[in-house]
């Protein structure tokens, strides 16, 4: 896509355009989310992430590999400093001691909600000069589109294979 799209041509884009003007977003907030950690000296976006994840409850450290889309080398590695900065806990699966449960310190639920703050404040300052209108359309757009990869993908969808 060579330009962003006025209002006037958001009704005329095709499936293709719409589909490259989102991902196109998705290094920008990339950038956006690393440049705002490394000026808070706040963990590494995969650290993040796995706060993140834990933040929803205990889970399996295999899962939480699968889940952050990281090996499960990287995510033994990062649980260690996690562990040993007390923002995550290591516990045996009550159902199989063999297996290592992952959960969020009180500590690791401070750091995220300290990280998740510094991105909001930012966002909300790159956003301020929007008039309300384009507030409440960014807005409806957004839950929207968090509803897209949200929701489980419907029977067409997931049939439907990638050029």
């Amino acid at each position: 896509m060579s330009s962003t799209p006025t209002p006037a041509t958001l009704d005329r884009m095709s499936n293709d355009q719409l589909g490259e003007l989102v991902s196109s977003l998705l290094p920008l907030l990339g950038r956006f989310t690393i440049q705002t950690l490394r000026e808070q000296d706040g963990p590494s976006p995969e650290r993040v992430r796995l706060l993140r994840q834990l933040d929803h409850g205990p889970v399996r450290a295999g899962e939480l590999a699968h889940s952050c889309l990281l090996s499960p080398a990287t995510v033994s590695e990062l649980a260690e400093s996690l562990v040993r900065e007390g923002h995550i806990h290591r516990d045996a699966d009550p159902s199989d001691r063999r297996v290592v449960v992952l959960g969020l310190t009180a500590s690791g639920s401070r750091e995220l909600a300290r990280v998740q703050q510094a991105l909001s404040d930012r966002i909300v300052g790159r956003l301020e000069h929007l008039s309300p209108e384009q507030r409440s359309r960014l807005t409806a757009a957004l839950v929207d589109l968090h509803a897209a990869f949200t929701d489980p993908p419907t029977s067409k969808e997931a049939s439907r294979h990638v050029r």
